[in-house]
């Protein structure tokens, strides 16, 4: 269990070195993904943002 919250603060890590590129709502709509338990979909919506 500790091996998944240390995912999900390294990709929050992530997410805040996107800050000036996404908008507020995709950062806080990826956030809540990730905490919820979707970290999959959370770094698959990541990426396709990123790429766009």
């Amino acid at each position: 269990m500790d091996n998944k919250y240390q995912e999900i603060n390294v990709f929050i890590k992530t997410l805040k070195s996107q800050v000036g590129t996404l908008t507020r709502q995709q950062l806080n709509t990826l956030k809540g993904q990730a905490i919820a338990g979707d970290l999959d979909g959370a770094k698959k919506g990541l990426r396709k943002l990123t790429l766009s």
